[in-house]
């Protein structure tokens, strides 16, 4: 995987078909990686970058605690990186950092896909207080509301390797960044195009909140992908990259 250096960290990618063309580039959740999201992404018909958060994965530096912080990494790593027509994905927490570069609006940003992602993304208490007091239990008790009924074990076992991988204090920064996330009276500053996609099986953000984002969000679209839990890249690719594709085809083609 490809390394680059920002100013306070190295941030390691993962990328799809490179060239110099509009760019799709993806955020993983909290305590995830690029892994989070399926291989068949890499089926889609244009650039894909789907970087390490800092602190995650391979990538170097410390983790943060809040989504305005990991929008400043993003958007240096555009710039490194020199791209200039970008589609910006995100997951959970990289949803919620999507949203935040969507109201700063770069010249560079041509739309956003939100995936099981709210515009307020409170977290239980049992869960920021276990991640500290017990790493294990807690990541079993969020593994349990990951995933809709047709998730295989492998899958689950899969995610709950990555979650362990993930230095405890990274994955309590995410989602304390989460806790502290909210720009529900502002979603009407998003004027660029906006693909949502929602599991109708996602316990963690259930389908009410990409409603709330697609009655926010002028113009926006809401696809709900039946049988999805929170996971839905993983659990249901096919669907899931198909609806991607559509958005890129039919929705960011033709702005």
């Amino acid at each position: 995987m490809p390394i680059v250096q920002l100013k306070r960290e190295s941030i390691c990618y993962a990328v799809h078909n490179p060239g110099d063309t509009r760019s799709v580039l993806l955020i993983h959740g909290s305590g995830g990686s690029h892994q989070h999201w399926p291989e068949q992404i890499g089926t889609i018909d244009a650039p894909v970058y789907i970087p390490d958060l800092p602190g995650h994965g391979r990538s170097g530096g410390s983790s943060r605690s809040d989504v305005s912080a990991y929008a400043d990494v993003i958007e240096e790593l555009v710039e490194k990186l020199e791209l200039a027509k970008v589609v910006l994905g995100g997951h959970s927490l990289g949803g919620a950092i999507a949203q935040a570069i969507a109201l700063r609006a770069p010249a560079w940003l041509d739309g956003i896909i939100l995936v099981g992602t709210g515009s307020r993304l409170r977290v239980l208490p049992e869960i920021l207080d276990g991640l500290l007091s017990d790493q294990k239990g807690t990541i079993g008790l969020i593994g349990q509301m990951l995933f809709g009924p047709d998730a295989s074990d492998d899958l689950k076992a899969f995610a709950e390797r990555i979650a362990l991988d993930t230095p405890v204090q990274v994955t309590h920064d995410d989602f304390s960044a989460c806790n502290r996330f909210d720009v529900s009276e502002r979603l009407g500053e998003i004027r660029c195009p906006t693909l949502i996609l929602s599991g109708d099986a996602d316990l963690l953000t259930p389908v009410k909140y990409g409603k709330f984002l697609e009655q926010g969000i002028a113009g926006s679209r809401l696809a709900v992908i039946e049988g999805a839990g929170h996971m839905m890249g993983l659990e249901k690719p096919e669907i899931f990259v198909a609806e991607i594709q559509r958005f890129l085809e039919q929705d960011i083609g033709k702005s």
